[in-house]
């Protein structure tokens, strides 16, 4: 079982978008169409994948996590039961 903190799951997120190669633009419309938002801007992805203390984008980067990888968080600390975190 893996685990992440705030800060290296924003990167883990960031890696995973770059590894399937989309663009922020593309990455929000993916959590659209899981109807997870209703809408969401790249300026949001930017801010959940760099990490800043007390950013609020924890929900949000959660939510990137499971629809890009597939697989479930479970926290408060993230854990990825079946993955390769950080």
């Amino acid at each position: 079982m893996d685990h992440y903190t705030e800060e290296s799951l924003a990167d883990a997120v960031r890696q995973e978008r770059k590894r399937q190669k989309l663009t922020q633009d593309e990455a929000a419309a993916r959590l659209v169409e899981s109807e997870r938002y209703d809408r969401i801007t790249k300026q949001a992805i930017s801010q959940a994948e760099n990490y800043r203390p007390g950013d609020g984008m924890t929900g949000l980067r959660v939510a990137l996590y499971e629809v890009l990888t597939g697989r479930g968080l479970e926290g408060p600390v993230w854990y990825d039961a079946e993955g390769e975190g950080a």
